[in-house]
């Protein structure tokens, strides 16, 4: 953060309702409802696995990147990673080839017939999305999307700078030191 900016925090003594409407909680509860509801189509239509689908997902978007590089889009364990690819290869859905640039490196990217299954996936999955997000009007569907964006970069600069928990603490202690009134300790005395 540049000097002497003031970074715009929730207030305090902001308090959810219950535990139960944190916003971390319910973001999983939905995403595994969603995940779930995708996986009952691309495992009956197309024999994939979770993983087979994260990885299919990643390389629609990021075609040519390494099977580490994948992996780390995806949050699958490295060993995970490799035999997702193997059964990718076999399946005639990912292409390895070594890279232009480095021939060292060798790149995955999808094959004329992953494509085809991820276009036909990635259909069903924004059908999905929309059908969830039709509650919401128009600037708000914007104003969510912002706003996860922006938790997004916030988590990836914690994860860069390497914050650890000792050290949110630390802060979330300087803030009540500072005077300011906090929310009712959490388990873990966040």
């Amino acid at each position: 953060m540049k000097a002497g900016t003031v970074r715009r925090r929730i207030a305090p003594d902001f308090r959810l309702p219950d535990r139960k409407a944190r916003m971390f909680y319910q973001f999983s509860i939905y995403a595994d409802r969603y995940g779930r509801f995708l996986a009952g189509f691309y495992e009956g239509a197309y024999g994939l696995s979770y993983s087979d689908w994260r990885l299919m997902a990643v390389l629609g978007v990021h075609p040519a990147i390494s099977a580490s590089e994948a992996g780390k889009r995806t949050s699958l364990a490295p060993d995970k990673v490799t035999r997702t690819v193997d059964s990718l290869v076999d399946k005639g859905l990912v292409l390895r080839a070594p890279d232009k640039k480095d021939r060292r490196r060798v790149v995955l990217s999808l094959s004329a017939k992953g494509k085809r299954q991820f276009q036909a996936i990635d259909n069903v999955r924004y059908a999905i999305e929309c059908e969830m997000l039709s509650e919401l009007d128009a600037s708000e569907v914007l104003v969510l999307h912002a706003a996860l964006r922006k938790i997004g970069s916030h988590v990836e600069r914690m994860m860069a700078e390497g914050r650890t928990l000792e050290e949110i603490l630390a802060h979330r202690q300087g803030l009540k030191n500072a005077g300011r009134k906090q929310p009712a300790a959490s388990p873990i005395g966040l």
